[in-house]
């Protein structure tokens, strides 16, 4: 006798199929079955094994004697399609989208027997696929051997799943989250011959997945990537985006047209940001061979070649100066050299603390710093008016400009009430404190004849020049009247050069008179106090910086025709070149001392002619920014000795008045060329100070 052990899945396999046979003979002939027919149930009769025979019984169907509906046809006509896909391979394609659903067949209808499906997920390039059930309810059994969903991706199986949700029977999915690496997933759906569970018919909706795209990160796959031959996405850098990616290339390199390769470039690089590091190409490591470039390192302001470098040794902080630095690098085909890095910064581009020109102006709201579109506004105090040149003006405000510099120069603030030669106010505001009467200046009765041509000098006459002051404290020298009781001078007239420090001298200052013995028996006046400037070094011979001095007479003095104060200067059109002024005084005159007043036309030269002259007498004299000179060496017009603390007078006709510009301070020889003048418009503040302040 032979005993045959049949599988499990056989047994089953007659067991379903004897059932379905009794079933239909027992409803024969009442057309109708007696428990609720499955919409899958006409597929029973298509149930196939492998290598086994089985009992069909399709003959043993009743057919239904109503009428069937629209649905029905739709139902059955969808069934023979899935049918159908089933028996040719059952691969359906899903459409290109960025999410959708999949469902087992009929869901949410208990699914057929015996069907298999598999279902292609394609999102677009760029994307992965992320899927979820989100209703699962598929026959349970061990190792998901009957009805099953296999999931798999990038040439391997995910997972087989069976059983329901949150049911311990069979391996559900769960509410897992199923990542494919690439842009495709593939879902087979299962179901054996039946479902049959203790000789129950049971029935089973299917399941309910979403799937949708999720960003590829194709550059973390790169780093990730455990194949060792493979070429890398980009060779320097990746980028991912929503999609896609990009390759780009370090500093110094460039992308070439396959995308993904970077070439050595170094010819053109450009740094915006205020403050980096610049380096050549892999530093600290050593920069590629045969770059193809030719650089050096050159360091250009304004057109300035600070310096070429190479080497161990590196250059010290360089401050550029400007808002652009172009550094050039060059290398040849050979040397191994680690390169170079640089550190730079920058800095908001500064302005100057704006500097009043007299002590009646106010810098309302003042900024300890001043940068790059900052402003000021100005204002006068009151009894004064702002005056911009000979334009009176309302407000005033500067801003600051891109190099540095206020786009308007600073104005003056002019006294809205005059006084008369004999200091009486005109005009006075009642009830007002006002400030200290100073007379009317510049105005000679008899001034000089300007159309003359004078070769060498010239004696004044009484009335030219009624500033002019006499003294005689180590030789004759000049000085002007400033007022009523003060006199500017040269400071090197009173402590001179070549002479060692001394207190205070007791000096008198003559003045009125053209004659020297007239003004020294007629009109000599003491001096209460004198203040020196305090840039003056009396011990540095060749450095005449801060060469004026102020003298306070013991008394006012009375004005008139022949005695009269010259103005101080407002603005710098007054030393425009070629300018002619007036220098008076009682020098050296054909190697003897004049005894009469003399006066010379000069015109004021330009600087750098004066800086060549000097340099070409190889003399180490200091000419700052607080002198000027002039001068015309082929008419051998000049001031000398005897003259030195006299004033360079000027006409300033817009405002019919004579200006003292500078102050005769130094020179080589007499009549040889130039003559240097301290420039009166960079001290008008400290003079002011002075003459204003209680002693």
């Amino acid at each position: 006798m032979t005993l045959l052990s049949l599988h499990p899945e056989y047994t089953k396999t007659l067991s379903r199929e004897s059932e379905i046979q009794q079933q239909a003979l027992r409803n024969t002939y009442s057309g109708r079955w007696e428990h609720p027919a499955p919409p899958h149930t006409p597929y029973l009769s298509s149930v196939h094994t492998h290598a086994r025979s089985q009992t069909h019984a399709p003959s043993l169907l009743p057919r239904r004697k109503e009428t069937q509906t629209q649905e029905d046809i739709s139902l059955r006509s969808r069934m023979d399609r899935e049918e159908n896909a089933r028996r040719v391979g059952g691969t359906i394609p899903t459409p290109q989208r960025l999410y959708g659903e999949v469902t087992s067949p009929l869901f949410p209808k208990p699914y057929p027997n015996n069907f298999e499906r598999t279902t292609v997920i394609t999102v677009p390039t760029g994307y992965r696929v992320k899927l979820v059930f989100w209703q699962f309810d598929l026959e349970p059994s061990e190792g998901c051997f009957y009805d099953y969903v296999k999931i798999s991706a990038d040439k391997k199986t995910m997972g087989r799943f069976c059983g329901q949700l949150g049911s311990p029977l069979g391996n559900p999915p769960g509410r897992k989250e199923f990542m494919s690496q690439g842009n495709k997933m593939l879902l087979t759906f299962h179901s054996d011959f039946s479902n049959e569970e203790n000789g129950t018919i049971m029935f089973y909706k299917g399941f309910l997945a979403y799937y949708q795209a999720v960003d590829l990160d194709e550059c973390a796959l790169q780093l990730n990537s455990v194949e060792e031959d493979a070429p890398p996405l980009c060779q320097h850098l990746c980028h991912n985006y929503v999609g896609g990616y990009f390759c780009s290339c370090r500093a110094g390199y460039e992308l070439q047209q396959d995308g993904r390769s970077c070439q050595a470039e170094c010819s053109s690089e450009l740094f915006t940001e205020p403050s980096g590091y610049i380096s050549s190409l892999e530093y600290p490591q050593p920069y590629p061979p045969d770059l193809r470039c030719n650089y050096s390192i050159r360091i250009y302001v304004k057109g300035r070649n600070i310096g070429e470098f190479c080497g161990k040794q590196r250059p010290e902080h360089i401050d550029a100066q400007s808002n652009s630095v172009d550094l050039l690098f060059f290398t040849d085909e050979s040397g191994d050299s680690r390169g170079w890095k640089v550190h730079y910064t920058s800095e908001v581009i500064k302005c100057p603390q704006p500097k009043t020109l007299d002590s009646y102006t106010i810098i309302q709201d003042p900024q300890p710093q001043y940068q790059y579109r900052d402003y000021f506004i100005a204002t006068c105090k009151k009894g004064y008016e702002l005056v911009e040149g000979n334009k009176v003006l309302l407000s005033f405000t500067a801003v600051c400009q891109d190099d540095g510099t206020w786009h308007r120069a600073m104005p003056r603030c002019r006294r809205l009430y005059t006084c008369t030669a004999q200091g009486i106010w005109k005009n006075e505001l009642v009830g007002e404190k006002m400030p200290r009467c100073l007379p009317v200046c510049g105005k000679p009765v008899h001034p000089v004849e300007q159309r003359q041509r004078i070769i060498g000098g010239q004696r004044a006459k009484l009335g030219n020049f009624p500033w002019q002051a006499y003294t005689n404290i180590h030789g004759p020298g000049g000085g002007a009247l400033l007022g009523d009781r003060w006199i500017v001078t040269a400071a090197h007239t009173i402590y001179p050069k070549d002479h060692e420090a001394q207190g205070n001298p007791n000096l008198d200052v003559f003045l009125g008179h053209i004659n020297v013995e007239d003004i020294t028996k007629l009109s000599n006046h003491p001096v209460r106090r004198v203040i020196i400037h305090p840039d003056y070094r009396q011990e540095e011979s060749h450095n005449f910086e801060g060469d004026i001095a102020l003298l306070e007479l013991e008394n006012s003095v009375t004005l008139g025709p022949n005695l009269l104060p010259i103005c101080l200067p407002d603005n710098e059109t007054l030393y425009d070149p070629g300018l002619v002024g007036y220098v008076s005084g009682f020098g050296i005159m054909e190697e003897r001392i004049s005894h009469n007043l003399r006066f010379v036309r000069l015109p004021v030269a330009r600087r750098e002619i004066c800086e060549r002259w000097l340099q070409q007498k190889n003399r180490n004299d200091v000419f700052s920014e607080n002198m000027f000179c002039a001068g015309n060496p082929a008419t051998r017009q000049d001031s000398c000795q005897g003259d030195s603390g006299g004033v360079f007078a000027v006409s300033d006709k817009k405002n019919d008045r004579w200006v003292a510009t500078g102050i005769v301070s130094w020179g080589i020889g007499c009549g040889e060329g130039y003559g240097f003048y301290t420039n009166l418009l960079n001290y008008v503040d400290w003079i002011k100070k002075v003459m204003e302040a209680e002693d």
